[in-house]
């Protein structure tokens, strides 16, 4: 990803982030969009060059399909799938699932012997790959509404 890309790319992604945390009731719809962006200038204080993060550009036939930011750890710590997206237009078609694959490989070859992430539960299309890539869960957080 170069600069340009990320300038283009980090609005969009903050406000589906804000979007994802609204539905997933942790946070308020008026303070989503406040602490989603607080949340990504935490995680990339130096933008597109964050220690540690990596935003690559996914491509078939040169063609741009999507996009993936893993982060690597130093050290004895799984790798980390912050964000994956395929272009809305082309889903379906076993996509998610390359894009996946190749960050696995990425992250393989930059030294990482697991990779980890995050799903909401609501997102039952991503939650359905994930488990068929034989992701297991480690964790798991759950939310009850009382109003």
């Amino acid at each position: 990803m170069i600069e340009a890309e990320f300038g283009e790319w980090k609005p969009r992604a903050i406000q589906r982030y804000g979007e994802q945390q609204v539905q997933a009731g942790n946070v308020s719809a008026d303070k989503a969009q406040e602490w989603a962006a607080g949340e990504y200038a935490k995680l990339l204080p130096q933008g597109l060059h964050s220690r540690g993060h990596h935003l690559l550009i996914a491509e078939q036939e040169s063609q741009r399909i999507g996009m993936l930011w893993l982060f690597i750890h130093a050290g004895d710590r799984p790798a980390f799938v912050y964000y994956v997206e395929v272009d809305p237009a082309i889903r379906g078609q076993g996509l998610g699932r390359a894009v996946m694959t190749a960050g696995e490989q990425y992250v393989t070859e930059h030294g990482a012997t697991s990779i980890g992430l995050h799903v909401f539960g609501h997102n039952l299309v991503a939650r359905r790959l994930y488990d068929q890539m034989g992701y297991q869960v480690s964790s798991s957080n759950m939310i009850k509404s009382l109003t």
